[in-house]
């Protein structure tokens, strides 16, 4: 079932529920990557978890990079028919969230390659010095 459809037909709550129960099944598994949704490392469980036994990035875009791309996104409920305002506060308050992660990557004016790259570097160089 899309995501859309379980927040309009269980509630974004049910949603919550269900990501933060699969979320923690699928971090017990050892060398998987795992791309988080805007709002599970929101979750205080998961993000104890990510923090606490993994290697987090937040790949961070300016606001309005971020707005452009997820404006009116049918395949993310929560900001459907929202202003930009609207989005402007959600991701200043998600961003102190986001902020926990143990790396941050400005990905503003990057190519996807060029992102890449700054993960795997940081991931090599936490190798490299265990």
């Amino acid at each position: 079932m899309k995501i859309s459809n379980i927040f309009k037909i269980k509630g974004e709550k049910f949603f919550r529920e269900l990501e933060e129960k699969l979320t923690l099944d699928i971090l017990k598994k050892k060398q998987i990557i795992v791309a988080l949704g805007g709002g599970a490392f929101i979750n205080k469980n998961i993000r104890n978890e990510v923090i606490n036994n993994h290697i987090s990035f937040w790949l961070k875009l300016n606001s309005d990079l971020l707005i452009k791309r997820i404006k009116n996104s049918t395949k993310r409920p929560l900001v459907l028919n929202t202003s930009n305002m609207e989005l402007t506060n959600m991701i200043k308050n998600r961003s102190k969230y986001y902020a926990k992660a143990l790396f941050k990557i400005n990905c503003n004016n990057k190519s996807k390659t060029e992102i890449m790259n700054k993960v795997i570097d940081k991931y090599e160089n936490i190798q490299t010095n265990n």
